[in-house]
């Protein structure tokens, strides 16, 4: 049975967003191309306990999750789109292993007016090749989660276009992962990718 992610909730990520779109705008951009990385969702009865933290046990919610029943929601993708509207992105691409997560985002995206181009690709990070790069990269509490978090950063980092935004945030007490530090983190994409050509924020 597929392992299933960590829930999200509402505004998780919101400073980290905020952060990118100042970026965005300090360095010019305009009509961006976005990658959003691992959304993440929840059991949407839930998610209606809060809208600012987790109140349900992971253990309890995967458990449901597994079950297949119920209808998940997704806030990450709607909460990037709002943010970054004053840009007015050209496109968003949204990337998860689960399908049942891209059924959640596709359902919120149809509800959406705006004339943003959306694409949709279930699969993990290692595996996704797509045809151009992005200008603007969201990767949330992904490469913990991934077999090698150094293919997957490394995989993560070659997808921002040059002079582009990458933002990421990572759990280093998630899986008791030792080497997952964030002196490991910083080093290697200093050394092993375009580091200097790209805005990267890092929020552990």
């Amino acid at each position: 049975m597929t392992r299933m992610g960590t829930t999200t909730y509402r505004n998780r990520n919101e400073a980290q967003i905020q952060a990118a779109r100042y970026w965005a705008v300090k360095c010019g951009m305009k009509s961006p191309a976005i990658l959003d990385i691992g959304p993440g969702g929840r059991v949407a009865f839930l998610s209606r306990q809060g809208e600012t933290r987790q109140k349900c046990p992971l253990f309890v919610e995967s458990a449901i999750r597994k079950s297949g029943i119920f209808r998940l929601k997704t806030f990450e993708p709607a909460e990037i789109l709002e943010a970054f509207s004053g840009l007015t992105p050209k496109s968003m691409h949204i990337v998860d292993k689960e399908q049942s997560i891209i059924r959640s985002v596709r359902k919120e995206m149809e509800r959406n007016s705006s004339a943003v181009k959306f694409e949709y690709s279930v699969c993990k990070v290692e595996e996704f090749n797509p045809h151009a790069q992005f200008d603007i990269v969201f990767a949330y509490n992904v490469i913990q989660r991934t077999v090698d978090w150094r293919a997957s950063l490394y995989r993560i980092a070659d997808l921002v276009n040059v002079n582009g935004i990458l933002s990421i945030t990572y759990d280093t007490k998630l899986g008791r992962r030792s080497d997952l530090t964030e002196s490991n983190v910083d080093s290697f994409l200093t050394i092993f990718t375009r580091l200097d050509s790209m805005t990267y924020m890092r929020n552990v």
